[in-house]
C-alpha cells in the first residue's frame, strides 16, 4: 500500500502541474487583453486538453510505473517508509510544484509572445502555438517523472503528442464557422512559419531545464534510500547485461569439437 501511495502522489503532482500550467497560460493572456476573459485557444481544445491530451499518460504512469523491483522491495522494509510516513507528497512539494507549473506556463506564454511580437499573427494562430507548446511541455514533464519505460509508456506518452497534432490537422481542415475564434486552416498557416517550429523546439527545453537540473542534484547529492536502491538496480542490470553479452559472444565464437 505504501508503494501505491507513491504512484498516487505521482499522479496527483503531474495532474496538478498540467492543470495549473494550462490555467496559468490563460491567465498570462488576460494581462494583455484587459481581463476580458477571452482566450487564445478555441473551445474544443480547451475542453479536451485535460480529457484526452494529458489524462491518459498520467494514468498510465501512475498505474504501470515501478519504483523498484519486487525482489528489492521484499528484501528491505525501509523502502516503504516514504509512503508510510507521508514524505512523498508533502506541503513543500505541493508549493514547489505550484511554482514550477507557474514558471512553465510563463515560459510557454512569453516565449511565444516575444517571438510573435510586432508581427501580423492573429489570435487563433497564437493560440495554436501556445496549445501545442503546453501539450509538449507537460508530456515531457511527465517523461522526466517516469522511472521504468515499457512499450505501453512510449505508446501512450508519445502517442498523446501525435494525437494532438493529428486531431488538430483534421479539425482545423474543417470550416466549423466559429464566431469567436475561427480555426479553419490556422494550423497549416502557422506551420509555414519557421517561428512556429522554433517556439515548439525551444519552449520545452527552457521550461523543463530547472526541473532536470534539480532532479540531477537531488539524485547525485541528496538521494533517498529508494533512489539509492534504484541506482544499484540499474548498475546490476547493466552488469548482468554485459555478462550475458560476453557469454553469448563467447558461445558464438567457440569452435565445435571434432570427434
Amino acid at each position: 500500500c505504501a508503494v501505491c501511495v507513491c504512484y498516487v502522489c505521482v499522479c496527483c503532482v503531474c495532474t496538478r502541474v498540467c492543470q495549473q500550467a494550462f490555467a496559468a497560460v490563460l491567465f498570462w493572456y488576460q494581462l494583455f487583453n484587459g481581463f476580458s476573459a477571452s482566450t487564445p485557444i478555441d473551445g474544443v481544445n480547451l475542453i479536451i486538453f485535460n480529457l484526452i491530451y494529458t489524462s491518459l499518460p498520467i494514468l498510465v504512469v501512475a498505474i504501470a510505473d515501478q519504483d523498484l523491483h519486487a525482489e528489492t522491495l521484499l528484501r528491505d522494509k525501509c523502502y516503504y517508509r516514504q509512503g508510510q510516513q507521508s514524505r512523498v507528497y508533502t506541503r513543500w512539494r505541493f508549493w514547489l510544484t505550484m511554482l514550477d507549473a507557474l514558471y512553465e506556463s510563463a515560459v510557454v506564454f512569453f516565449i511565444a509572445y516575444g517571438v510573435y511580437f510586432n508581427t501580423d499573427v492573429g489570435v487563433a494562430e497564437f493560440g495554436v502555438v501556445i496549445n501545442f507548446s503546453i501539450v509538449i511541455t507537460t508530456s515531457l514533464h511527465l517523461a522526466l517523472e517516469t522511472l521504468h519505460w515499457t512499450w505501453v509508456h512510449h505508446l501512450i506518452l508519445w502517442g498523446s503528442i501525435v494525437l494532438t497534432f493529428t486531431f488538430n490537422m483534421i479539425y482545423m481542415a474543417i470550416d466549423t464557422k466559429q464566431s469567436i475564434i475561427d480555426t479553419y486552416w490556422v494550423l497549416y498557416m502557422a506551420a509555414t512559419n519557421t517561428a512556429y517550429w522554433f517556439v515548439l523546439l525551444i519552449t520545452p527545453i527552457i521550461a523543463l531545464l530547472p526541473r532536470l537540473v534539480a532532479k540531477v542534484i537531488e539524485q547525485e547529492w541528496f538521494p533517498s534510500c529508494v533512489q539509492q536502491a534504484r541506482a544499484l538496480e540499474g548498475r546490476s542490470s547493466r552488469y548482468q547485461g554485459r555478462l550475458l553479452g560476453r557469454a553469448f559472444s563467447q558461445g558464438l565464437c567457440a569452435q565445435p569439437h571434432t570427434a
